[in-house]
């Protein structure tokens, strides 16, 4: 069958990104790429839908950036204040959880999902702190949240 061209679908280790047009044996190409739906052949109506999707694809990515990108520069004119209960000592009772910093964002009028947070563990103690919030695959963005005292 000697070679054929194919559009990878997905990323394939030491072959290409999705996207990619290659040339491969036969035998990968059949035994290996297109029955693990990793690829399809580079036929002329293939290439023409691959090409209508990657012109969506990009447009909904160059969406996704700029929504990110106003996220962004919301959060950084923000400080998320949240109170934690702090005994005679100013030792604190509790913590602040990723849902506290949450709840405090969406009071403000900024509505993120539940994993956007990246909090390594619960803050524990009063001060500034800078939680990074992920917006998008590669896109992050610092947060200033200031933990007071309960009245």
């Amino acid at each position: 069958m000697g070679t054929v061209r194919v559009i990878l679908l997905r990323e394939v280790k030491g072959l290409g990104a999705a996207g990619d047009t290659k040339s491969v044996r036969g035998g990968y190409a059949r035994n290996f790429l297109l029955p693990r739906g990793l690829a399809v052949l580079a036929t002329t109506e293939n290439l023409r839908r691959y090409e209508d999707l990657k012109k969506t694809h990009q447009a909904k990515a160059q969406r996704l950036k700029e929504a990110a990108e106003a996220i962004a520069a919301r959060l950084s004119e923000l400080t998320v204040e949240v109170s934690l209960l702090v005994g005679e000592e100013g030792k604190a009772f509790g913590s602040v959880k990723a849902s506290d910093i949450l709840e405090r964002l969406a009071e403000a009028g900024v509505d993120l999902e539940k994993g956007a947070l990246h909090l390594e563990n619960p803050i524990k103690a009063l001060g500034e702190y800078t939680v990074e919030v992920r917006l998008g695959p590669d896109f992050t963005a610092p947060l200033k949240v200031r933990v007071v005292p309960k009245e």
